[in-house]
């Protein structure tokens, strides 16, 4: 009779968490790459399940390569987030080939799991310097960029290298250690692992549009802004310009009350002026001083204080229409309202209103 432990019905969790996940990003091509970590995912756990209670007599043991395909696999998943044109070519599958070659070395697990912890946080910090480059790219394209900056993935990623640092002491430790305690740093380890894949699917399920990412040109528009002007390389006459464009943008901006399309890209500032991309991200840098992020919800505020100013209302009115205020004006959520709010007058939009006088 088989004794079924704790980690084994994780492993059954895991495996249904996996297959419910594929179930419902099925149809949506943005999450390719996590359909595959997902599978992935689910057949480790199942070798898992397998080798551990032994329903099944593999002779061989499958699973160390597993940490070799997990890396590669979750950097596809980064990849794809940041990137709207990201696709699945047949340049990427090199990455997996160390995982393939490494079945023919399971003998030596200890091994295998070592170079996989390595690999893996290898991957992970790829990740996070991908991560870190798009969010330095993303308020240059996105007035929503605070609500798709990923954050949260940058943190997913750094407990993944802390996990993955922790696991690898437990496997240098297993001669060493208490067979009791092992099972239960085991646990823990696999508990950690059901968790991020947990987050990473109810993020995608509830919140898809997180997950739309820059275009290629998006991406080179954005570093060429960074890389350019913004380092001081704008010569005086460039400068005139650029405020002159400015000026007309704004004009334009302020006319067709464009700052009020919730979720405006640059991509659509361009399209309703008639400007060019670049011509308004640089003009913007330029003759504005700050990017396109900046910019429009700088607009945004100034049309909800201006509103709250001109309003006859009492103030008790004032306050139960002021979400409706911060929509209307373009602003996606309270929270990002009130964090802009406070950040660039000092106060919330409450304390506003009870200090403004009357």
């Amino acid at each position: 009779m088989v004794n079924y432990s704790a980690s084994n019905f994780l492993q059954i969790a895991f495996i249904t968490l996996s297959i419910l996940g594929i179930a419902l990003l099925w149809a949506q091509t943005r999450f390719t790459a996590m359909r595959y970590l997902l599978g992935a995912t689910a057949l480790l756990m199942t070798f898992n399940f397998i080798e551990e209670t032994k329903v099944v007599n593999l002779g061989y043991l499958i699973t160390p390569s597993f940490s070799l395909l997990m890396g590669p696999l979750f950097f596809a998943v980064v990849a794809q987030l940041i990137s709207a044109s990201y696709q699945q070519q047949s340049k990427h599958w090199v990455h997996l080939v160390p995982a393939a070659i490494s079945l023919l070395f399971n003998h030596w697990p200890q091994w295998v799991l070592a170079a996989g912890t390595l690999s893996q946080i290898v991957y992970f910090s790829l990740s996070i310097k991908a991560l870190i480059r798009y969010q330095h790219i993303l308020p240059q394209n996105r007035s929503d960029a605070n609500k798709l900056r990923a954050d949260w993935v940058k943190r997913i990623l750094w407990v993944l290298v802390g996990v993955a640092l922790v696991d690898a002491v437990r496997h240098n430790l297993q001669p060493y250690l208490p067979t009791t305690l092992l099972l239960r740093w085991y646990l823990v380890m696999q508990l950690s692992y059901f968790l991020i894949v947990a987050l990473l699917v109810i993020r995608a399920v509830r919140e898809p549009q997180l997950f739309a990412g820059l275009t290629d040109g998006e991406q080179a528009l954005g570093l060429s802004v960074i890389e350019g002007c913004d380092k001081g390389k704008c010569k005086a006459d460039e400068t005139t310009q650029a405020d002159t464009l400015f000026k007309e943008l704004n004009k334009q901006v302020h006319s067709q009350q464009l700052y009020r399309l919730p979720r405006l890209s640059l991509r659509d500032l361009a399209q309703h002026t008639g400007l060019g991309e670049k011509d308004i991200s640089w003009a913007i840098n330029q003759g504005y001083g700050s990017n396109f992020n900046d910019y429009v919800n700088a607009q945004r505020l100034a049309d909800v204080v201006s509103q709250l100013d001109s309003a006859k209302e009492s103030d008790s009115d004032k306050k139960v229409r002021l979400l409706d205020i911060a929509l209307e004006a373009g602003f996606n959520s309270k929270s990002s309202f009130n964090s802009l709010f406070k950040r660039h007058l000092g106060m919330t939009p409450s304390q506003y209103l009870a200090e403004k006088p009357q």
